[in-house]
């Protein structure tokens, strides 16, 4: 057993993510009796209490628990032993020092057992005082929940696939037990997270060594990635989460959300690495937990009470927080604004980094693509397929299928033309297919961002105003600053059809003139 322990413990998906979460399971509390020296202290378990396996499941799982004293501070430099009380149980330690959070952690590998309840069968207790002590117990389960309703809804059963190799794929319904049973325990932390904050852990280290933009990631990486994505994709539909339900979506679409391939490609060189390029996946963002990615759209409040509201509601956040990396996308500059090699990991992104060459702090997006692939992976952890693809003229683009709209540029949420005053939501930029393909017809440099530009003469951009209350009042249109900007999009007579300079000059007097605008309209472009 302890072979086969260490043999798998490198592709444990257990561990590498379940960690992340505050309070991800209840905590159980066993102190010793009043009139030990150490009652004052106390061992609360955190984490890898109740598991469930399959039959046949090798069962890997983090067990942490917390020392404290009577008021509950944490308790540091305390030995603390773990022992398995069963033949089939394996530890990786079996003592420890507590952290200066009073955290202690073993790794547990349970094989080889049938169906049934497996109680007590590791005791952690501290060392200088057994009686001090708490238990863990597990399950083992001839099926389920999950199992239970992927049996329910075979389509999505078969649409969850995870590429062994380059040609060989395998459904949900061909997984072994262990595979299953890593599955569910994504399920349950799913389940344990929801509405509660989780931190991103470290991204997956590139495997790449040469200074070059691939990335190629370790198996051992990217299988609990997949996985606790699929997770959060059943846990929000098996409980009615969402106000949508993939059960709506066609097979091009399931794919999207489900299918290992729009996530990671087996490396052709190499069986145990995976590479992100591709036609369907992301190019420049490292994907991570989607326990990660819903508590960020929870926390942000995101999620909203149908798909083009969420949709406009992440590109609101998008306008808000991004700025566009500088120089080109190369092995050094990417060091430099995200001190990863050769890509953008997800939570650098959303959390922000300091850019080393001049040490400002911004949250820099890694263009057009690096934006489309952000919101892709973002939106399929509330269930919603977005698709990536490359416009006639090698700029990125998303489409988001279920509701018939396109983005016009993957720049446009912070294109100088979106600010506008007040706040209009982004949503209002996207373009249904018959504008889309009056603007793209393969000829047209000029539709990419149109989106924005059209938003920008309806509501009126703050630049655009600026523009105008900047050159004298009377200035005839055809001599406009306002002309000159918008020209690569419209003629002069389709901006006076729009009543545009009318529009902006009464704008301008409402704000109390030309030498008033206010500093909150135009400070930004200056």
């Amino acid at each position: 057993m302890r072979k086969i322990f260490f043999s798998f413990l490198g592709i444990c998906c257990i561990l590498l993510i379940a960690a992340c979460a505050k309070n991800d399971t209840p905590q159980t509390e066993i102190t010793g009796p009043e009139n030990d020296k150490e009652t004052s202290l106390q061992l609360s378990i955190l984490k890898g209490n109740n598991q469930i396996a399959l039959p046949g499941a090798l069962l890997y799982d983090t067990l942490m628990v917390k020392l404290t004293d009577k008021e509950n501070k944490p308790v540091s430099g305390k030995t603390i032993g773990f022992k398995a009380s069963n033949a089939n149980v394996t530890l990786l330690t079996t003592d420890a020092i507590s952290d200066n959070q009073g955290i202690v952690r073993s790794q547990i590998a349970l094989g080889n057992v049938t169906a049934g309840e497996y109680k007590d069968i590791v005791t952690v207790f501290l060392k200088s005082n057994e009686k001090i002590k708490a238990e863990f117990s597990f399950k083992v389960e001839t099926e389920t929940e999950v199992d239970v309703w992927l049996n329910k809804n075979p389509r999505i059963a078969e649409t969850i696939s995870w590429p062994e190799s380059n040609s060989s794929d395998l459904n949900y319904n061909a997984w072994t037990a262990t595979q299953k049973t890593a599955l569910n325990h994504f399920y349950q932390q799913a389940k344990a997270t929801w509405e509660k904050e989780v931190f991103a852990l470290s991204p997956p280290v590139n495997q790449n060594t040469g200074a070059s933009t691939t990335i190629k990631l370790d198996r051992r990486d990217v299988w609990p990635i997949y996985l606790s994505n699929i997770a959060v994709s059943l846990h929000s539909e098996m409980n009615n989460l969402l106000n949508w339900s993939i059960l709506d979506y066609d097979q091009g679409e399931l794919k999207m959300l489900l299918d290992g391939r729009t996530f990671f490609i087996p490396d052709a060189a190499a069986s145990n690495l995976y590479q992100l390029n591709g036609a369907s996946t992301a190019r420049r963002i490292i994907p991570e937990s989607a326990l990660f990615l819903r508590s960020f759209l929870q926390k942000e409040k995101i999620i909203q009470s149908d798909k083009i509201s969420t949709i406009g509601s992440l590109l609101d956040w998008c306008h808000q927080h991004f700025t566009h990396f500088g120089g080109s996308y190369n092995y050094d500059n990417i060091l430099d604004h995200w001190q990863y090699s050769g890509g953008v990991p997800m939570s650098r992104l959303i959390n922000g980094t300091t850019r080393i060459s001049d040490n400002r702090f911004n949250h820099y997006t890694a263009g057009c693509h690096g934006t489309v692939d952000f919101i892709k992976l973002v939106l399929r952890s509330s269930n919603i397929p977005v698709e990536s693809f490359r416009s006639y003229d090698s700029h990125r683009q998303a489409y988001f299928s279920t509701e018939g709209l396109y983005m016009s540029h993957g720049d446009d949420p912070y294109n100088l033309h979106t600010w506008v005053t007040p706040v209009v939501s982004l949503r209002e930029t996207l373009i249904d297919q018959p504008t889309y393909d009056r603007w793209f017809n393969g000829s047209s440099k000029e539709s990419v961002a149109r989106g924005t530009v059209e938003f920008a003469v309806k509501h009126l951009s703050n630049i655009l105003v600026n523009l105008r209350a900047s050159e004298p009042a009377g200035t005839p249109p055809a001599q406009s600053k306002v002309l000159k900007e918008m020209s690569s999009f419209f003629t002069l007579e389709e901006l006076l059809e729009m009543d545009l300079w009318t529009r902006l000059d009464a704008r301008i007097s409402s704000l109390g003139g030309r030498d008033r605008i206010p500093e909150a309209l135009i400070g930004r472009y200056k």
